[in-house]
């Protein structure tokens, strides 16, 4: 029941002229999600085969035949003891670019039990990669609170469909649990899903950049596409060669969207704050940093919130920053205990900003 690596000897008499090749294949194509890696090893004449551990319980079995060109073909037969099922089961029922369905189904109906939705990459960051460091995971996170989120009896048509993001690994997990001791009574069930990915739509999008010294500003008409977009500026030297730009863009965009959707914003309304439509002209992005190298993205955006189509892209070199002319000077009076005027005058109409500092903490600075 346990399973394992197992393989069966076999002897070809009177081989023909051209030592034909032995095969092996299963009689029923089902038993392949129980029997795997069927191969024939011709160097030890041995067909050998896989075998998960089973957790269902009745005894199975499974045809295996053996062919060889001008003989009759052989069989031999799998079987498999009785399992010990799990103490849980998941039933993945659907799943989609944006949502999870699955049932759940304890063995023991009157068992207290832990269950959570997470993604794969949330246990790989943490190094969850065992029962009992994910198990210690759930305490230290809820604390005396634990208790609070323990369930019991069949649960048909979880959904989780709140800032699910698409493309993504996910993992639902569920464990028994003394209610009171908040001790874990069973091995940790697990059940991975991978959602979809959205259907992409073609855009022509057409961008243009215009430089103003050490900033810039662009333009973009989405052509005959009706829908949402939205824009990406990030610094071309950060690009890894090895991410394509539309798994760069859906990672960071559609992890936006997923978090404001995870505190209840719905995608219509993300659209509206976060996105345009139709073309826009002098559009511009904070933080441009002058004599730097940017690549800026464009890409669609459908109506759940998600990014929709490959980017078009176009890079932008910044020009180094002027330096201005203004004169500036500085005069403070009506100083009090709490409260002083402060004058500035300038020579132009350049911009300028101005602070307030704690003199202590720029002092011997220079104004570099």
């Amino acid at each position: 029941a346990e399973g394992g690596d197992f393989d069966v000897a076999f002897k070809v008499s009177n081989p023909p002229a051209d030592n034909g090749a032995v095969t092996a294949e299963l009689a029923d194509p089902n038993a392949a999600e129980w029997v795997t890696g069927l191969t024939v090893n011709e160097e030890k004449s041995t067909v050998e085969f896989h075998v998960e551990p089973s957790k269902t319980p009745e005894q199975r079995t499974a045809e295996v035949t053996v062919s060889c060109a001008g003989a009759e073909d052989a069989s031999f037969t799998i079987v498999q003891e009785p399992g010990v099922p799990d103490p849980f089961t998941f039933t993945l029922k659907d799943k989609s670019f944006k949502s999870v369905t699955f049932d759940l189904i304890p063995e023991d109906k009157d068992m207290y039990y832990f269950t959570a939705f997470t993604t794969q990459s949330y246990l790989d960051a943490y190094g969850l990669t065992t029962d009992e460091a994910l198990y210690q995971d759930d305490i230290d996170y809820y604390g005396s609170e634990f208790g609070n989120y323990l369930g019991q009896g069949d649960q048909t048509d979880i959904t989780y469909d709140a800032g699910i993001i698409p493309a993504t690994d996910y993992v639902a997990y569920v464990y028994g649990v003394d209610p009171d001791s908040y001790e874990r009574l069973t091995d940790i069930v697990y059940l991975k899903v991978t959602t979809d990915q959205v259907e992409l739509v073609d855009v022509d999008f057409s961008i243009d950049v215009v430089k103003d010294g050490a900033g810039f500003t662009f333009s973009v008409d989405p052509g005959t596409y009706d829908g949402y977009w939205n824009a990406l500026c990030v610094e071309t030297a950060s690009l890894d060669p090895e991410v394509s730009l539309f798994d760069m863009v859906s990672s960071e965009w559609n992890n936006t969207a997923a978090y404001y959707m995870s505190y209840g914003y719905a995608p219509e309304v993300i659209l509206e704050q976060l996105c345009l439509k139709g073309a826009y002209e002098s559009l511009s992005f904070q933080n441009i940093k002058p004599e730097t190298a940017y690549t800026v993205i464009v890409f669609a955006v459908n109506s759940d919130a998600f990014a929709s189509s490959e980017p078009a892209v176009v890079e932008v070199t910044t020009g180094a920053v002027s330096a201005s002319d203004n004169e500036i000077e500085v005069s403070v009076d009506r100083v009090s205990g709490s409260t002083a005027m402060l004058h500035i005058a300038t020579s132009n109409d350049d911009p300028y900003g101005f602070t307030i500092f704690d003199a202590a903490s720029v002092e011997g600075m220079s104004d570099d």
